[in-house]
Parts: structure tokens; C-alpha cells; sequence
């Protein structure tokens, strides 16, 4: 039986759901970061000397996803198992602008435990139609470093296509750090999301299946 009903799905595909967060997820929330501390601190913009994961921040980190879980100008959603209704990730969409851009972008986190079984991608394909389909967007962005291969996996196999490299994008952990952008518009867009060929997960089984 699934802990979290899929009808407060805002969009679901094969393996996944998106889904707005609420306080009773706080717990389950705080864990995931915190045990995955090692694989996120490297790839988010935390300052030097600033520890994002003691418990009053991961909490603080929280409160910020329920405050933006709908604004003008952001939307935030819980990656979810279909199978189990666990949390496994986040996206956000941020950034939305409207008048004559009509564009948003996208930013994203798996737990490790969940990375290399294109749980990821679909997310990103969910998000992607949210955008274009509910938003009415004309464009999704999603910037990422040079070397950070997986992300860049995920946007191309949704369709993104590279459109720039901005220098020292964003400061993570005291750096500034290089960038690639990446975006896809409406016209170049196709619903990839149920209709992508899962990889196989026989070999390392999902966290939380079942």
C-alpha cells in the first residue's frame, strides 16, 4: 500500500511522481539530505565555512521548500516511488518568468541510493511537461558543471540541447564555479516522460521497491 496516495500526484510517470511537499514530510525530507550529505555538498551553491546539513539547516532547508512549493515565481516537488510513495529526490522549477520570455528554470537531486536507474531522467521529463503543459511555458532551462556527466545525461535525454557556457556561474563552497547551460523550448519539446524505455534494475534493485 503506498504511504503517499497518488492522487496528490501533480505529475506521474513508470517509477515516479512528482508531488508538492507538506509538513509531514519534513522527517523523511531531512533524513534523505542528511545521509547523503557527501554526494549533494559538492554540487550545491553552500557557502565556505557554512554547514548546510546540522539539523537546524536541513530543517531551515525545509521550511524554505514548503514556503516555495507555489509561488509566482517557484514551484517545488518531492520526487516519489510509484512502487512505495518514498521520497527519493527533489526538483525544483524556479525562476519563472513571464511577459514576453515565458521561461523557468530547473534544478534537481537524487539520493544516491537512488542514482543509475534513470529515475532521474524521468523526473525530469515530468517536470519538463509540467512547465509546458500546466505553466504554459516557453522554455525550461537547467545549468550544470562541466563535469558533472550524469546532469548533463539527464537534460540531453530529455531533449535539452547546450546553448551556452557561462564562467563562474555560481559560487559553490567558496569557488566560483563554471557552468553549461542548457534549455530546451516548447517547439523542440515532446512528452518523453511515459513513454521512456527504463533501463534495467535487475542487477542493483531500487531502495524502497515494493
Amino acid at each position: 500500500m503506498l504511504r503517499t496516495p497518488i492522487r496528490r500526484a501533480v505529475e506521474t510517470g513508470p517509477r515516479v511522481y512528482l508531488r508538492r511537499p507538506t509538513q509531514s514530510d519534513r522527517a523523511e525530507f531531512v533524513a534523505l539530505r542528511a545521509r547523503n550529505r557527501r554526494h549533494l555538498e559538492r554540487w550545491e551553491p553552500i557557502p565556505r565555512g557554512h554547514d548546510a546539513f546540522t539539523p537546524s539547516e536541513l530543517d531551515k532547508a525545509f521550511d524554505r521548500e514548503l514556503r516555495l512549493r507555489r509561488t509566482k515565481s517557484d514551484e517545488r516537488f518531492l520526487i516519489c516511488l510509484v512502487t512505495s510513495g518514498a521520497i527519493v529526490g527533489k526538483i525544483s522549477i524556479s525562476g519563472i518568468f513571464r511577459g514576453p520570455l515565458q521561461e523557468c528554470r530547473l534544478g534537481y537531486w537524487l539520493g544516491r541510493e537512488f542514482c543509475g536507474h534513470g529515475l532521474m531522467t524521468e523526473a525530469v521529463a515530468l517536470a519538463t511537461r509540467y512547465a509546458f503543459a500546466t505553466l504554459a511555458l516557453h522554455r525550461v532551462e537547467a545549468n550544470m558543471q562541466p563535469h558533472n556527466h550524469a546532469s548533463r545525461a539527464v537534460v540531453r535525454k530529455n531533449g535539452f540541447c547546450q546553448e551556452g557556457f557561462s564562467p563562474k556561474y555560481l559560487c559553490i563552497r567558496g569557488r566560483w564555479r563554471d557552468h553549461e547551460r542548457w534549455a530546451v523550448t516548447r517547439e523542440n519539446w515532446s512528452d518523453r516522460a511515459p513513454t521512456a524505455t527504463p533501463r534495467p534494475i535487475a542487477r542493483k534493485p531500487i531502495p524502497g521497491k515494493g
